[in-house]
């Protein structure tokens, strides 16, 4: 099996949140444009996702995001329209049941590190 020399690993809820808060009106084509550019840089890029629940996490913290403010019908539209582009662009994604992306990248860049990639990590 051969190795790509640099993997990106990015947390795309949270280069999403980053920018549509930035920028609300653009946040998704913002997130689109910039992981486009990443992936011009790199071998392969792995978009990493959250699965809910967070089981995990909390039941180590009951209160775990409880203070988060839901999202709003805009973010709602964004998001959906920005997955929507990254299925149709067929890029690579990686998702594990009741994991946040953060778990899912730190498992990932072991796994590619111990292969001999180079693991960059990509978040806000």
């Amino acid at each position: 099996m051969t190795v790509p020399q640099t993997i990106a690993l990015v947390d795309l809820s949270c280069i999403f949140k980053k920018n549509f808060h930035a920028n609300p009106p653009n946040g998704g084509a913002k997130t689109l444009a910039e992981l486009v550019a990443i992936r011009e840089t790199v071998a392969h890029t792995i978009l990493c996702l959250d699965s809910k629940p967070y089981a995990r996490r909390e039941k180590i913290y009951a209160a775990y995001k409880a203070n988060r403010p839901p999202m709003t019908d805009e973010e709602k539209y964004q998001r959906r329209w920005l997955h929507e582009e990254l299925k149709k662009g067929g890029w690579q994604t990686a998702r594990v049941e009741f994991e946040e992306a953060d778990d899912v990248i730190a498992s990932l860049a072991r796994i590619y590190e111990l292969w001999g990639a180079e693991v960059q990590l990509v978040g806000a």
